[in-house]
């Protein structure tokens, strides 16, 4: 099931600039973002997956501490270098505009962190693609992104299916 989900939207990833995951909690949103950073992964020059981005605005920091906290990790991340140091806002498109990234952002709860990580598309190269997986839908739409992919639970016969192909596989 998470397999034709991932399929689904990578399929679809290939018309968007970015692709959201939206919905209620624990349906795995997560899982299937991770699936798709697999499949996709190879088709980047860089890549990132950035989990657990919720509550990072709880920090104590003020609203430009948080933002280049999380740009440093971002960066940290994708370019593979611990110990970077951001000290203006502008790090991200100055780094990333030229290349071609897949960045996914996981369980975003925060307006500013969008804004931190992913305030415009002109940031990321030709090609780049933003998977952001929330709970909260007027995020996104404040945020202007349109482009969503809802997540629902599966049907009990899909469930069925799923627990007795998961049975069979390890026989």
């Amino acid at each position: 099931m998470i397999e034709k989900i991932a399929r689904d939207v990578s399929n679809k990833l290939n018309t968007t600039i970015s692709w959201d995951f939206k919905d209620m909690v624990g349906i795995g949103k997560t899982t299937i973002a991770r699936a798709l950073h697999s499949r996709l992964s190879s088709s980047f020059q860089l890549t990132c997956f950035m989990e657990n981005i919720r509550g990072s605005n709880n920090s104590g920091l003020d609203e430009y501490g948080l933002k280049l906290d999380l740009q440093e990790q971002l960066l940290s991340k994708i370019l593979n270098l611990n110990g970077i140091s951001v000290n203006h806002l502008r790090a991200i498109p100055e780094r990333l505009c030229d290349q071609k990234v897949l960045i996914i952002l996981d369980d975003v709860d925060d307006l500013q962190q969008l804004e931190a990580l992913a305030d415009e598309t002109s940031w990321f190269g030709p090609g780049s693609r933003i998977i952001i997986t929330t709970e909260d839908q007027e995020l996104l739409e404040q945020h202007g992104i349109n482009s969503t992919y809802h997540v629902d639970f599966p049907t009990e016969k899909k469930l069925a299916r799923s627990f007795v192909d998961m049975l069979l596989d390890g026989a």
